[in-house]
């Protein structure tokens, strides 16, 4: 997922606010999941081939280790990978690479609970979901 740093995005010494990271960390865990077939809709809802699942995915944790300066109309590349799939979570690992500097400015991660939002519990990640996001992954 590209990006590129707005004026908005950047703090008073003209590099990007910290924050901003983690919100491009979530706008690349929807389009993760979109590659995948799985689809968020306005309210959370977790949805495979038009049908609504029972779970969806709440933010557990995220991490995020600065590496290099990023300034207003750089271009970032966010890759997002991955990392680990277990019974009831999912973790997602984060590259953002600086295209107009050539260098990673950023590395992060996102631990995403799958969640029941009838029982406000942690629940198993739904088999057909499972098989999306291993699809692709040696």
């Amino acid at each position: 997922m590209e990006v590129r740093v707005r004026y908005r995005d950047t703090d008073s010494t003209g590099r990007i606010f910290f924050s901003r990271y983690l919100e491009f960390f979530d706008d690349a865990v929807i389009e993760f999941f979109r590659g995948k077939g799985i689809i968020f809709d306005g309210a959370g809802h977790l949805f495979l081939d038009g049908q609504q699942k029972e779970a969806t995915f709440v933010v557990g944790e995220c991490q995020c280790r600065f590496l290099d300066e990023t300034f207003f109309d750089d271009l970032l590349e966010v890759i997002t990978e991955l990392k680990e799939l277990s019974e009831r979570k999912v973790i997602l690992g984060f590259t953002c690479y600086n295209k107009t500097k050539g260098r990673i400015c950023v590395q992060g991660s996102m631990i995403l609970v799958c969640f029941d939002p009838v029982s406000r519990r942690s629940a198993r990640v739904p088999d057909e979901v499972r098989e999306r996001l291993l699809r692709g992954k040696d």
